[in-house]
């Protein structure tokens, strides 16, 4: 019993990340024809955080496990001001060093937004910290119909780290 409530007593804390903004290429004839795509519709980016740091900063000894939470990408400016031209999304992350025996692994999917200015894709349960430690790139794929204009768009993801 003193077990079970020391592991409900886990330490955890939010660790909050910028994705770095972004273009989406508008075609308005290929949107006018529905023409369906597939690519990576997030520019790959570094996932640098380092854990040491908010290990000190949050006064705790160690880092066990580390899970996305949340991800959400907003339109900041463009000729839609919405995702409806996502059908869906991928994001993966993936291990920087050279031999890694990690493979790539899912952390967030999303579809279907429909005309929305806040895409909020649903986090798996993948462990972050391994990639992390390592060094960690986070790719997307996609697929959708090209918006009509161009769509500039930013976003956020918050890491929950556990001890």
């Amino acid at each position: 019993m003193l077990l079970g409530f020391l592991a409900a007593c886990a330490i955890g804390f939010d660790v909050p990340y910028d994705i770095p903004q972004q273009t989406v290429p508008g075609d308005a004839v290929s949107h006018a024809a529905g023409t369906l795509l597939s690519g990576s519709p997030v520019n790959p980016f570094a996932l640098n955080v380092n854990l040491q740091q908010e290990e000190q900063a949050n006064h705790v000894s160690v880092i066990s496990h580390v899970h996305l939470s949340s991800l959400e990408l907003d339109i900041t400016s463009g000729g839609g001001d919405c995702f409806d031209f996502v059908s869906s999304v991928t994001i993966s992350v993936s291990s920087t060093k050279s031999g890694t025996t990690l493979q790539p692994a899912v952390i967030a999917t999303g579809s279907n937004p429909g005309c929305v200015k806040k895409f909020v894709l649903s986090p798996t349960s993948v462990d972050l910290k391994p990639y992390i430690d390592e060094g960690a790139s986070v790719t997307s794929e996609g697929q959708g119909v090209p918006p009509d204009h161009s769509e500039t768009f930013n976003g956020k993801l918050v890491l929950h780290a556990e001890t």
